[in-house]
């Protein structure tokens, strides 16, 4: 009767020599073809089979935790700035000398700057402080999420939009204030939230928490006004003109989408035309009926902003809104 060879077991061999044994046959020198097969076998070639890892630290789990959460994560930089140079203007040269050059005047469409510069314009405390606290709380998590440039591009195009909202819905007014900035990327979350919410962290809280700010920021007017006596003539029309073009801009740099590649681009050149659209009807509506504005009762009063500004409210026209 034929017997098969005595197996003898090395006792001394390695852990790896013995998975290396029976992956090649029983042979310590495999041949070329089984190389090229070890070289695909992931356990083969992990360095923490043969040694055992000693738990992290408290301080390298941080580490890792910070790394993996603040990945491409960005320092505020423009909302902060902005905020400092707001407070430093209010407090170093105050309102009426603001309001005058800077604000919405409805006189003077034609001085475009103001439609920027309004964001510089805050006439109580009170307006400025609710504006900062605002922008930081919204602008700042939107800058860390994104880079500082997309936040500055939705804040100050918001401010645009609501200046124009303002010359069509309320053109009788002085208007100051940054809330449609502010409500430019307050709905700059949303727009980012419905855009990429499949991949959003949280995404269910935060919906409830913008929801629940808008509310409460809604709401501060008439709080204040029957608790303290404190009336504060809020321009809605700036507020959804501001949202309105946060939204719409937002949908442009906020699409994080890469495997809906097409859809994001159809939506980002839908956004563009509506945008589009809307600045032409606002200029239109500006240039086409100027009869339904302001207008000055002769050339030399061009420059005279506060004897302008004087008369105006000597007619007992509409007050100035805050925005």
């Amino acid at each position: 009767m034929h017997e098969s060879p005595l197996r003898v077991q090395n006792l001394d061999e390695s852990p790896s020599n013995k998975r290396r044994r029976r992956a090649t046959g029983g042979s310590l020198t495999p041949s070329t073809s089984q190389l090229v097969e070890l070289d695909n076998l992931p356990w083969l070639s992990d360095p923490n089979l043969d040694a055992i890892q000693p738990p992290l630290s408290f301080k390298e789990r941080t580490v890792a935790w910070l790394s993996r959460n603040l990945e491409d994560k960005h320092v505020p930089i423009f909302i902060p700035s902005v905020s400092l140079l707001q407070i430093g203007l209010y407090y170093s040269v105050g309102f009426d000398k603001l309001l005058l050059p800077f604000g919405i005047d409805p006189y003077r469409r034609y001085e475009i700057w103001r439609y920027v510069t309004i964001l510089l314009v805050h006439n109580t405390p009170l307006h400025l402080w609710v504006n900062i606290i605002g922008q930081l709380i919204v602008g700042t998590l939107l800058e860390i999420s994104y880079n500082w440039v997309k936040v500055c591009a939705i804040y100050l195009t918001s401010v645009v939009g609501g200046s124009l909202s303002i010359t069509i819905f309320s053109s009788l007014v002085y208007a100051s204030g940054a809330s449609a900035g502010q409500y430019g990327l307050l709905f700059g979350h949303v727009s980012a939230l419905i855009l990429n919410w499949h991949t959003a962290r949280w995404r269910r809280l935060r919906l409830f928490l913008l929801i629940l700010y808008l509310i409460l920021d809604i709401g501060l007017a008439p709080v204040l006004q029957q608790l303290w006596g404190v009336h504060i003539n809020v321009s809605n029309s700036a507020h959804v003109g501001g949202a309105l073009t946060g939204f719409l801009v937002s949908v442009i740099f906020l699409n994080k989408s890469t495997s809906h590649k097409f859809k994001a681009n159809f939506s980002r050149i839908a956004a563009c035309i509506l945008i589009l659209t809307l600045l032409v009807v606002c200029i239109g509506i500006n240039v086409a009926f100027p009869n339904r504005y302001l207008q000055l009762e002769n050339e030399s009063l061009r420059f005279e902003y506060r004897k302008t500004h004087a008369q105006h409210y000597e007619r007992e026209l509409l007050k100035s809104y805050t925005i």
